[in-house]
């Protein structure tokens, strides 16, 4: 080993250094080294915007090949012209590979490394970054590194932990530095380590197949990449951590085997235009109260979630796109928050929108479709809010909540699932507003164990009668509140309510092919102000001890009945409207029901139907185009008391043959119209009790009819204010097979 001296000549300053080389015995390579020796550092000029300290070697150097190889052996160059470099400077790497054996120190502000460029092109020029070390580490402020190829060989006399325990290719450490085309390949450490509030300009760089982390930045420092590529790392490409942050525009990520950007530790980034594809695991995963801003990215065919974010980190999303993933487009955990704004998560194996662990993002106007495991899935406490989303066409469901969640959702459109539009199950409670429930395959939303949901101002509609078939499906003790929200064009039912379900509605309007409402085991449900209308079917239907109240609601122009009740069930119907239908109300079942203060009227068969129920019948208004006001089927129990009966052609009213059960009819006023003719009141087979104290009342006159089974008797009188009596009303009772038992005439 030899020491030579070689100068160094400034116009500044004039200095000796002494450059340790390894002097190989061939003659040859001596002589190389020799004048190398001899070569003089010459300075440009030096002026207040920068100047330069080049190696310029001898024009007699025909072999730049042998060169290079003579100065990669020259261990130390490199340190010793970065210590001689003033401010503003900068230095000129002749091509070659380089390996220093200490950390490169670029202290000096605004000093600058450069390949050399001749004839036109820059040198190719490699730094190995080798030791368990800093390559280089950079205090400076305005510093450059620019053009360099940096990569790793492992030493082979090293151990494998000195080997992996390489610190970074570059350290910035409380100064400023840009890196510019730069590339970074194969690395065993950090390729840029920015720390204690460094400021770092990446630009245009490639990393590729790094065992590390790409670009680290933490403890408040800040860093700017644009324009890179990061190709085939086996860990992030982008750590921000410590309240470090920084912009990062127009990046390419692919082939990551890790999640490609990391933030945490309060850290915030802004990212656009760059784009993730194909990792092994996600493009970005923000945690520990990161407030990160993601705009415009491409996240695509990534293996897991394309953005994951946890522990109560509150990033901005606007106008990303997230597609053909594996593992999803979003999942929100460990009270994750966040705004999602114009985003489109689309065509991915699993959901698009994941939300639980009690985070509460924000996600308006964004567009969830074409997922395979649905368009949103809320579970553990999630409480998100959702306004103005469009979420179709996504397998198995449009939103599943579940779990306790409690999700809120305002003037969203959810269409074309190929399962259900909304699932609920688990306890979960949602809020539906002003939302478009259209098209989806199974049902517009369904409740199971103990899920509760409101509905307001609500849209379920299809025009297929082969999808959603039912608007809304409640199961297992689940409940729903529903007001002013609008049914049409279902299959089967509006809603229908089983397994002890719960519902109360209000002001909706109900319209399908089949059933309005159809209700069943023990299902319970309060209706007020309703329109349920149209249908092809019955109105509302109860069965198997279903329990209704309904009150001021509309049940008009229904094929089948406006209400019927069989199974058993239990049905109090006060101030409503049944006009239209085929029957008003048919009450069939063993249960009990109260009918009081309703207008019943123009329905096709028959006002009320009762058969098998204990009914009451108060104070209604029954009257119109129908065939019979009454009727009472076998085994009825029903008290009439204080009704109004009417019809043009007379009161006909139908009681069965069996004679077992009583019917009473008290207090009521049969109005007739006041011509002579039609005025006949009809009773078919007549009850075992059939107590009377009733008024058939004209225009003109009041008549009194009292009728018991052994005895019936019929008086007119004439009110004394009345100037003329009218002909009385005739009282026919028929036989079971229709002929005239007995006929009174006043």
């Amino acid at each position: 080993m030899h020491t030579k001296t070689a100068r160094v000549i400034n116009e500044h300053d004039r200095k000796e250094c002494s450059i340790s080389a390894c002097v190989p015995s061939n003659p040859r390579s001596k002589q190389l080294v020799d004048e190398i020796e001899a070569t003089n550092f010459a300075s440009l000029p030096h002026t207040n915007s920068s100047s330069s300290l080049a190696h310029e070697p001898r024009q007699s150097c025909d072999s730049s090949q042998e060169i290079s190889c003579v100065i990669s052996a020259c261990k130390g160059w490199l340190s010793k012209a970065l210590s001689m470099a003033r401010p503003g400077q900068t230095i000129y790497v002749p091509q070659g590979v380089y390996t220093e054996s200490c950390t490169l120190s670029l202290s000096v502000d605004g000093v600058k490394i450069k390949p050399e460029r001749r004839n036109g092109e820059d040198a190719q020029v490699t730094f190995v970054v080798e030791g368990r070390r800093d390559f280089l580490r950079s205090s400076g402020l305005g510093c450059a590194v620019s053009g360099i190829k940096f990569t790793h060989v492992p030493d082979q006399t090293a151990t494998e932990s000195e080997t992996e325990d390489c610190r970074s290719a570059m350290t910035v450490v409380g100064g400023s530095l840009q890196v510019e085309e730069c590339s970074f390949e194969e690395l065993s450490c950090y390729a840029i380590h920015v720390r204690r509030k460094s400021k770092t300009n990446v630009i245009a760089c490639k990393f590729s197949r790094c065992k590390e982390v790409a670009i680290a930045c933490q403890d408040a420092s800040v860093s700017r990449v644009f324009d890179c590529v990061f190709d085939g790392n086996l860990s992030f490409s982008i750590w921000l951590s410590g309240q470090g942050g920084g912009e990062f525009v127009s990046n390419f990520i692919k082939h990551n085997n890790k999640c490609a950007i990391v933030c945490a530790d309060e850290s915030r980034g802004n990212f656009r235009n760059n784009v993730i594809t194909r990792g092994n695991q996600g493009a970005f995963w923000l945690q520990d109260s990161s407030s990160c801003r993601l705009e415009r990215n491409v996240m695509s065919k990534n293996r897991k979630a394309a953005v994951q974010v946890s522990g109560r980190s509150d990033p901005v999303l606007i106008r990303n796109k997230v597609v053909d993933g594996e593992g999803g487009g979003i999942v929100l955990h460990d009270e994750a928050r966040g705004s999602f704004i114009g985003n489109f998560f689309a065509y991915g194996t699993r959901a698009g929108v994941g939300v639980m662990d009690a985070a509460a993002p924000l996600f308006v106007g964004n567009e969830i479709s074409c997922n395979d495991g649905g368009g949103v899935i809320v579970a553990g406490r999630g409480q998100p809010v959702f306004i103005k989303n469009l979420v179709k066409r996504n397998g198995f469901v449009g939103c599943c909540f579940k779990e306790d969640s409690t999700p809120l959702l305002q003037e969203n459109e959810i269409t074309e699932n190929n399962g259900f539009g909304l699932l609920l199950q688990g306890n979960a409670k949602a809020c539906v507003q002003d939302g478009s429930i259209v098209n989806n395959v199974r049902t517009g939303a369904s409740l199971f164990d103990c899920a509760a949901l409101t509905l307001a101002g609500c849209c379920f509609r299809t025009n297929d009668k082969l999808c959603q078939r039912i608007g809304v499906h409640l199961h297992d003790s689940s409940g729903m509140q529903m007001e002013k929200c609008k049914m049409t064009g279902h299959g089967g039912s509006c809603v229908k309510m089983e397994g002890s379900s719960m519902s109360a509605m209000r002001s909706n309007e109900l319209s399908c092919s089949s059933f309005g409402l159809t209700m069943s085991r023990k299902a319970s449900a309060s209706l007020e102000g309703n329109q349920i209308v149209n249908c092809g079917e019955d109105g509302v239907m109860l069965s198997d001890q279903a329990e209704m109240y309904a009150c001021r609601n509309s049940f008009n122009d229904n094929r089948g009945s406006g209400v019927k009740s069989v199974g058993s069930s239990v049905c109090l119907l006060q101030h409503n409207v049944l006009m239209g239908n085929g029957r008003g109300a048919s009450l069939s079942s063993l249960g009990q029901c109260i009918v009081r203060g309703n207008r019943i009227s123009d329905n096709s068969v028959c006002g009320l139907h009762v058969r098998g129920s204990n009914v009451t019948v108060m104070e209604n208004a029954m009257f119109g185009e129908q065939e019979r006001v009454l009727s009472f089927g076998e085994k009825a129990r029903c008290d009439v008391i204080g009704n109004v009966l009417m019809h043009k052609n007379g009161v006909r009213m139908s009681f069965p043959s069996d004679r077992s059960e009583d019917v009473f009819l008290r207090d009521n006023a049969l109005q007739f119209p006041p011509s002579d003719e039609g005025k006949v009141l009809t009773l078919s087979s007549l009850p075992r009790h059939f107590l009377a104290h009733n008024v058939a009342v004209t225009s003109k006159t009041r008549e009194l009819i009292d009728c018991t089974l052994d005895l019936i008797a019929y008086s007119f009188s004439s009110p004394s204010s009345s100037p003329s009596p009218s002909p009385p009303v005739k009282l026919q009772i028929l036989n079971p097979d229709g002929s005239s038992c007995l006929a009174v005439r006043g």
